[in-house]
């Protein structure tokens, strides 16, 4: 069975990449410190859940032509015992990083009350249902003396619960060229929206003596990881092709890097080229790689596609 692309791409462990990052751009090797064990935690356990995490069920052709995720409508049972290994083994550096040392036990109290599963707490971040969020937040503050839970950090929290198991399902998927023409700038699988693109590397055609020059647009997802190829003209967003309402600002003495801005929807993705990167690096580490494309983003006042701890929660 072919595993998808964004599996293929992980051609370099985290560390690597992080440590490659310290090396090009010392001013990062603080904010590195300080992600590198979510990252690498994550990398662990999607590699741990893997070879038993439920597989997705069959994308129908009927829902696949209309631009339906294969996940819509999904009330995410099925995983509910990865996602509480997750739950267990992601809480302990979320919450350090979180400066939450109570989450996960403030969770299993609501759960052991409410007869909540781990899907249920996970589900408000596949939906999209913010308000659904809030009210957890607010059900897990309730007689309680603790201070006030930001549903913004409670979101991140959640997310990084749910997004190893996804990622574990997902990997056994057939590669996105076989997807057939997906046209929606919303994940394939999940509907998250991208968290940035890509423009593929250069890869063997047929025999090894001959190289693609590569240079494919694809998405990658948020929250699942999952690669989808896409209109390398096309706002990330919005889907808007219009080269009038589409702008790009490559990062100063970094070609392989850019911000692409898309006036109609006011949104901006990041782009890397991994043409020129050998390795190439582990996608989990991209958006932070990018985090000086991202505060250059903030201060024109637009909106990031896809929200990140560093993009959404207030600065210190």
């Amino acid at each position: 069975m072919h595993t998808n692309t964004s599996t293929q791409l992980r051609t370099d462990s985290v560390r690597s990449s992080l440590q490659r990052l310290c090396q090009e751009r010392p001013a990062y090797r603080q904010l590195t410190e300080v992600f590198a064990p979510l990252l690498e935690h994550a990398e662990t356990l999607r590699a741990d859940l893997t070879p038993t995490c439920p597989a997705l069920p069959p994308h129908g052709e009927t829902f696949k032509a209309q631009g339906i995720p294969l996940l819509t409508g999904n009330d995410l049972t099925t995983w509910n015992q990865p996602l509480d290994q997750s739950l267990a083994r992601m809480a302990p550096v979320l919450e350090t990083l979180l400066e939450r040392p109570d989450l996960e036990a403030l969770l299993r109290d609501q759960m052991e009350r409410t007869g909540l599963t781990p899907a249920h707490l996970v589900l408000p971040l596949l939906q999209g249902d913010e308000p659904a969020l809030n009210r957890l937040a607010t059900a897990l503050e309730q007689g309680r003396d603790e201070p006030a839970i930001d549903p913004g950090r409670l979101g991140f929290f959640l997310h990084h619960v749910l997004s190893p198991v996804l990622s574990a399902a997902a990997a056994t998927l057939p590669e996105p060229e076989t997807w057939g023409d997906w046209k929606e700038p919303i994940c394939p699988i999940c509907g998250s929206l991208p968290a940035f693109a890509t423009l593929s590397p250069r890869e063997p055609v047929h025999t090894e003596q001959i190289v693609s020059g590569g240079g494919r647009k694809h998405l990658h997802c948020g929250l699942c990881g999952h690669h989808w190829r896409i209109r390398r003209d096309a706002c990330p967003g919005c889907g808007q092709a219009d080269s009038e309402q589409r702008e790009l600002l490559f990062a100063r003495d970094a070609a392989r890097e850019r911000i692409e801005i898309c006036h109609s929807c006011n949104g901006y993705a990041l782009c890397v080229d991994l043409r020129e990167f050998d390795p190439v690096p582990a996608l989990e580490t991209v958006p932070l790689a990018l985090l000086h494309l991202d505060m250059v983003a903030r201060e024109r006042g637009l909106r990031p596609l896809f929200r990140t701890i560093w993009n959404v929660l207030p600065q210190d």
